[in-house]
Formats: C-alpha cells, sequence, structure tokens
C-alpha cells in the first residue's frame, strides 16, 4: 500500500480528477480496529470481481484521522488489486466530517463513493457501479445508487433494500423537495459524481451526524439519481449511546429549520412539516437517551422553547410521514422507470451528451 501526502484538511475539494480512474473508494477511519479489516477485505474481494482490464480504472483511500488503535497498522496490511493509498489530516480532527472531507479531497476517480469502516461491499458491488457509470443512464446523474442489506454484529444479513427491482432515472430535483425534507432513502456506499460533489463545496462540517444526508440534499437538487437493481454493500446497524441520539435529535431539527438552504425551492407548508417531522424524531431519541419513554424531553436548549409531542404524537407523526414517503417514492421509481426506458430507447447520436 503506498503511503500518501496528507489532505489538506478541511478541503471539499476532490483531488487533481485522474484521465484513468474511473471510482474512488474512500475509507474514513478513527480507532476503527474492531471492524476495520472486514470492511478491508469486503473491498479487496470487490476489486477482484472486476475484469482485470478494468482494475486500473479503481483506487481505494483509506484516510486515518490519526487513530491510536491498530488500525494503522491493519490499513497497512491491506492489500488491493488495484490503486491504492493512505492518507491522514495534518492533525487529529474532533470534527469527524473534517476526517471525511480529509479522504474525499484525495480522491482522483470521476465518481467517489464513501464506505465507513464498519460497513462492508457486496463482492459485486464495484463491478456493479462501474457497468452502471458505462450506461447512457448515468448521464447527467448526481448519483448511482443500488441495492443493500442491513446486519447488525450477530445474525444473517435483512433482505435486499429497497424491494424495487427495476433500473430507474429518478428525478433529482423532485426527490430533493418532495422527499428529502423529511426522510432520507440513502446509505453512504453510493457513488457522487465528482465534480458536483466540488461544485457543491463538499461536506458541511457544522454537522456531524447529518452530514451525507444534508450533502446529498445539494447534490441531487442539482442533477437526477440513476438507480441499478443491483446489490451494492451490506450496511451495519449499532446501538446508539445517549450522547450520540442526543447529538442526532439536536442535528435532525437544526437541519430541518435550514433544509432549504439544502435542497432549493419548497413551500411554507412542507418546511413546516419537515420541522415537525424532526421533532417527533428527536423525541424519539432524547426519549430513548433518557432512558424513560414516557419522561419529559422538553429542556435542551437548541429547542428554542418548542415542546416535543408526546410519544404517541411523535409516532403518528412519523408513521404518517412513512407513508407519504413510500407513496412519493414509488411513483419517483415508475417515473423513472418510464425515463431509463425512453433514454435506452434513443439513437446513440441523440443521447445527450
Amino acid at each position: 500500500m503506498v503511503a500518501g501526502a496528507p489532505s489538506p484538511t478541511g478541503q471539499g475539494t476532490i483531488g487533481r480528477v485522474s484521465d484513468l480512474v474511473r471510482l474512488s473508494v474512500v475509507v474514513p477511519v478513527y480507532n476503527g480496529e474492531k471492524y476495520l479489516k472486514e470492511c478491508l477485505d469486503s473491498i479487496a474481494t470487490a476489486v477482484l470481481v472486476v475484469i482485470p482490464e478494468r482494475r486500473s480504472e479503481l483506487e481505494v483511500i483509506i484516510c486515518d484521522n490519526h487513530s491510536t488503535d491498530a488500525s494503522g497498522d491493519i490499513a497497512a496490511a491491506a492489500r488491493f488489486a488495484c490503486l491504492n493509498q493512505i492518507v491522514r489530516p495534518g492533525q487529529h480532527e474532533d470534527n469527524r466530517t473534517r476526517n471525511w472531507r480529509a479522504g474525499l479531497a484525495a480522491a482522483t476517480g470521476t465518481w467517489v463513493m464513501m464506505l465507513h469502516a464498519d460497513d462492508l461491499l457486496a463482492p459485486g458491488g464495484l463491478d456493479a457501479l462501474l457497468e452502471a457509470t458505462d450506461s447512457p443512464a448515468a448521464i447527467g446523474a448526481a448519483l448511482v445508487v443500488g441495492r443493500h442489506r442491513t446486519f447488525e454484529v450477530e445474525g444473517s444479513p435483512s433482505e435486499l433494500h429497497p424491494r424495487w427491482i427495476l433500473p430507474s432515472i429518478i428525478s433529482g430535483p423532485r426527490l430533493a423537495s418532495a422527499v428529502l425534507p423529511f426522510h432520507c432513502p440513502f446509505v453512504p456506499f453510493i457513488l457522487m459524481r465528482s465534480a458536483l460533489y466540488d461544485e457543491v463545496g463538499g461536506l458541511d462540517d457544522r454537522w456531524q451526524l447529518v452530514q451525507d444526508w444534508e450533502l446529498w440534499m445539494r447534490l441531487v437538487a442539482r442533477g437526477d439519481v440513476y438507480f441499478v437493481p443491483r446489490e451494492i454493500g451490506w450496511w451495519r446497524l449499532h446501538g446508539s449511546s445517549p450522547a450520540y441520539m442526543r447529538m442526532n435529535a439536536r442535528e435532525h431539527v437544526q437541519l430541518a429549520a435550514v433544509v432549504d438552504q439544502s435542497v432549493g425551492a419548497i413551500s411554507a407548508n412542507d418546511m413546516a412539516t419537515a420541522q415537525s417531522v424532526a421533532l417527533a424524531r428527536a423525541a424519539v431519541h432524547l426519549r430513548a437517551a433518557s432512558g424513560d419513554a414516557s419522561g419529559d424531553a422538553d429542556g435542551e436548549p437548541w429547542l428554542g422553547g418548542r415542546h416535543l409531542p408526546s410519544p404517541q404524537e411523535a409516532e403518528a407523526s412519523l408513521n404518517r410521514m412513512g407513508r407519504r414517503v413510500a407513496v412519493t417514492q414509488a411513483s419517483l421509481r415508475a417515473a423513472g422507470l418510464l425515463r431509463w426506458l425512453y433514454r435506452r430507447a434513443m439513437p446513440s447520436d441523440a443521447k445527450p451528451a
């Protein structure tokens, strides 16, 4: 594994895009020795599934936030049949979003994916994504997404999500305004177009838990989402500490208050709905953090005097939004299938540049 120069801390810009590298996989890590080897092994396996002639189009970047455990040794021992390097920010970053930015800044691919150090790529995940970027359906796309499974430390993985099994070119602006203010339908291992990541300014380090969700809002407001019905990865589920749940509650509420800055045009009514749903999520997180589902969790200063809904009201609000989002996503995917069929039927010289 080649050791890279330190990435510029806090920079959002993707490294000089290579003429050869199509897809960069960035793995940010800090004291992740428990799961890191399994994650890197899954990437190495996925690289080997890609035909040898195309492995030069791949790169793997591990961005170590100056770990104090064995993460650095595990990274150094990893072997990939493609370009790879280890990079570090100039110093340890207490804000993990800055470490994520440093890793992405080292990427040279036309497309970039961030894989969390505790998640796994499916064996055919990179092959599926490379093939997707070859497709005319990827023209104009901000993101390329596929299907995933969830799993815990022990136990078998879930069925594939989403259940939708057909390709689709989903309207990004419509998704940005009708779904993303209320619900995040994506998991970390998705492809982002590097040039667009740079254009929107990269990850915003105001956030430490909703930073990727907020970034995806800005990206899909400017480009479509190409959905490919193949398995890309496995997303690990964890329990959460009380501190994590309180931070999650706070960031959901604060993001909802400024969501119009990320998604663009949104009605006053939808802004109010986004804030109502965020308060319902905050109620769930804060009561779980306190260990008392019926307790009063209104005392957080960032609530600004607003009252959280009762457990029953929060559950009803989230259920209503779940149904609304499911219907909206189904309609967007169906319309996106028609767009995919139309794009495929167009003469090659008539396809958009």
